[in-house]
């Protein structure tokens, strides 16, 4: 019978992105689809003779038994030929992903301002604006947003559900949470601080889409609820309507 491990170096899934409760909702659906896990572990080697594998061996000294191994390595951005004048961290470029005069640089190794500052995000999503922004500013496009009218999104289908998860956050760890992630149906501010009066900065969702639009929208204009505001039962939808009057 074919059984998947997904092997990981942190603690728990998606950990820099949404709290322990919902990534262990994730990691429950998952387990129930019949998925193990290996947490804090590293890959030592991968075994096996010619062009056949036969196991993984991890940091712990254990081996993975294994036919076929996917990597997910991640990525670091190229910039040696634009140390000059740039961060190591991203190309540098401005509100249409231009460099300098008819040079642009967009996807994963655009440092790019957008509407809640400059960064650089690693998501087809965020790519595909990218390509929007810089064909309008190429075709002088003028009816066509810049970055910094935008703010960053992002989703993931597990099992036919979507996870999707709007603007930027440095970290879940201020958070508040609203529904049940075990049952598939929340919603998860962030916020850079505890402060009472201070903004969310990103949520995420699974089954409340709508909700997740309506914050996006806030967002996007600068009113995003405060963390008082929300424990006092805000509400988003009606609040984003207004807003578009």
């Amino acid at each position: 019978t074919a059984s998947i491990t997904i092997v990981g170096r942190s603690r728990r899934v998606m950990s820099n992105i949404v709290s322990e409760t919902v990534s262990h909702a994730l990691i429950k659906l998952h387990e129930e689809k019949g998925v193990t896990f290996a947490f804090g572990a590293g890959v030592d080697k991968i075994t096996g003779e010619g062009s056949k594998v036969s196991g993984v061996k991890l940091s712990d000294g254990s081996t993975l038994a294994a036919e076929v191994v996917i990597l997910g390595t991640g990525v670091a951005p190229r910039t040696e030929l634009l140390n000059e004048v740039n961060a190591p961290d991203g190309v540098q470029v401005d509100e249409h992903l231009q460099l300098r005069d008819g040079v642009y640089a967009l996807g994963d190794i655009a440092k790019a301002t957008n509407q809640m500052g400059r960064m650089r995000i690693e998501h087809w999503r965020v790519a595909l604006q990218h390509g929007i922004v810089t064909a309008a500013a190429i075709l002088n496009q003028d009816d066509v947003n810049s970055l910094e009218e935008r703010i960053p999104f992002f989703w993931t289908a597990q099992y036919g559900k979507s996870l999707r998860y709007s603007g930027h956050a440095a970290t879940p760890d201020n958070n508040i949470l609203f529904g049940s992630p075990d049952t598939l149906d929340y919603i998860e501010y962030y916020f850079d601080d505890d402060g009472e009066d201070t903004r969310a900065s990103a949520a995420s969702t699974l089954g409340r889409d709508k909700e997740l639009v309506a914050f996006s929208e806030l967002l996007r204009r600068g009113h995003a609820p405060t963390r008082a505001q929300i424990n006092a039962g805000f509400n988003l939808i009606e609040q984003a309507q207004a807003l578009s009057r």
